[in-house]
């Protein structure tokens, strides 16, 4: 190791292991095998950034035995010379971050001098108590830490590009519903803010639709079972219970020939008897009109 050389010096150890990956990715932007490991150095004034890891005694070698030691330098064209900021008001460089500084302030300290979003008022949804299901866009369905976060998605307000993403939510208490999600926040100059925050919604006391119907004896279908008792029984149990995944029954009638069923509605009766593969005989018979279309109640007669 010669140190006696005029040109030689000490390879200053410039943010070596603590070098940032935005710095990291903007050198390795010039590296002829894309390496993300090179590392800045100074060299008789100019900038130099050399390509791999020899040893874990790099910094003792001077410039010249290092390249004797194979170490690939190669030189920075003066007009990419990277100089790392500093947040004037944290003091952090970029070292410090994945993200980009946004103007000269560091992504925490940009994000907290600044209101990034707003969540638009009130936060309301009708609940119904009877069977637990809230009124989304005109659908009621049960909440969930993902429907609540698309809903909240559609009141967040910001000037910056922004996506939500659900991270937890209460169960119903008092009327209210705590939901907690993330915004993630596209900044200026490729950065990126994430928020969490935690907000109440208000639950209005209501009834749904088919809890409505159901109370009131609403019907749009009848399924008539037919046959042998043991094999009735069976059926009516099934069909309850799969016509509850989408409408209800309103009252199930056992007579002498058989078992009926009212059922909320006629394509969740069809669609049962359909999965079943139960074979059936249909008749209609008009029960009113509604804007000006004729309304039909069905009667399906299933023999087992």
């Amino acid at each position: 190791m010669n140190s006696a050389s005029s040109k030689s010096k000490l390879v200053p150890f410039l943010a070596a292991s603590f070098i940032s990956s935005i710095t990291r990715k903007r050198i390795s932007e010039f590296s002829d095998t894309g390496s993300s490991s090179a590392m800045i150095i100074e060299y008789g004034g100019e900038p130099f950034y050399y390509l791999g890891w020899p040893g874990p005694h790099l910094w003792r070698l001077t410039y010249d035995a290092a390249k004797a030691c194979g170490v690939i330098f190669q030189r920075l064209p003066k007009h990419i010379l990277i100089t790392m900021k500093s947040c004037p008001s944290c003091g952090k460089d970029e070292s410090a971050f994945d993200e980009p500084f946004v103007g000269a302030f560091c992504p925490d300290c940009f994000a907290s001098k600044k209101s990034l979003f707003e969540i638009k008022l009130p936060l309301e949804l009708e609940y119904c108590q009877k069977c637990g299901k809230a009124r989304f866009t005109g659908i009621w369905e049960y909440p969930n830490a993902e429907r609540l976060a698309l809903y909240l998605t559609g009141k967040v307000r910001s000037e910056y590009p922004f996506t939500v993403k659900p991270v937890g939510l209460s169960s119903p208490e008092n009327n209210m519903l705590q939901a907690e999600i993330e915004i993630s926040l596209e900044l200026p100059q490729g950065s990126t803010a994430r928020k969490k925050t935690t907000r109440t919604v208000t639950l209005l006391p209501t009834q749904c639709v088919s809890c409505s119907q159901r109370s009131g004896g609403y019907f749009e279908a009848i399924i008539q079972l037919r046959g042998d008792e043991a094999k009735i029984a069976r059926k009516t149990a099934l069909i309850k219970a799969m016509i509850g995944n989408e409408s209800f029954v309103s009252k199930v009638e056992e007579l002498k020939e058989g078992v009926d069923l009212y059922v909320g509605s006629y394509r969740a009766a069809t669609n049962v008897l359909s999965k079943l593969k139960l074979a059936y005989t249909q008749a209609n018979k008009l029960a009113g009109k509604k804007k000006g279309k004729n309304l039909y109640r069905r009667t399906y007669c299933v023999r087992l």
